[in-house]
């Protein structure tokens, strides 16, 4: 059912849209009711799940074709489902996958910079060398005295133990 909803463009491949006979999303939600009020939630899901992952891989695929660019890079929210990027890593048509690693609009503006750099170096004669991001995970380093003066110094609203772990994360790992 979802997969009438859509349509991959072929004389288009870099577009997709909505099928002929669907409303825009502003007035699809009584469409949508019709289609699947009875139906499973988990049917429902597993639908979107593969929805998703049909259109996706066509796309990619129909996008490679048409730019001839087999190294892919991907970034936002959609692309932070790991089944549906593994079935893209696997078709044929790709050489080599990169997800950037954060799901927010954020990423289309880090994409931009790049672009512009690269165009940049290309047209002074550069080579282009943009340095793998790596991780991003930026958040402050704290120090054990500074931990213990903030848990020392907080109005917790109930009583609270704070203990010393020698193996934090192992001991962590058991719990999870």
């Amino acid at each position: 059912k979802f997969l009438n909803l859509f349509v991959v463009s072929n004389k288009d491949p870099l577009r997709w849209k909505r099928a002929k006979g669907v409303p825009p999303m502003p007035y699809i939600l009584d469409f949508l009711k019709k289609e699947i009020e009875y139906e499973r939630f988990d049917w429902i899901a597993a639908g979107i799940q593969k929805c998703m992952e049909v259109i996706l891989t066509r796309w990619i695929q129909n996008c490679v074709r048409e730019t001839g660019i087999k190294r892919v890079a991907l970034s936002g929210g959609v692309f932070m489902n790991v089944k549906a990027n593994k079935l893209i890593m696997e078709l044929p048509e790709i050489d080599d996958l990169f997800i950037f690693p954060s799901c927010g609009d954020e990423t289309n503006a880090i994409g931009a910079a790049y672009w512009v750099y690269a165009q940049e170096r290309i047209k002074s004669g550069n080579t282009i060398n943009i340095e793998p991001i790596g991780p991003i995970y930026w958040g402050g380093i704290f120090e054990d005295d500074e931990i213990e003066e903030a848990i020392k110094n907080y109005r917790f609203l109930s009583k609270v133990s704070v203990s010393w772990r020698d193996n934090i994360e192992k001991d962590v790992a058991k719990l999870l």
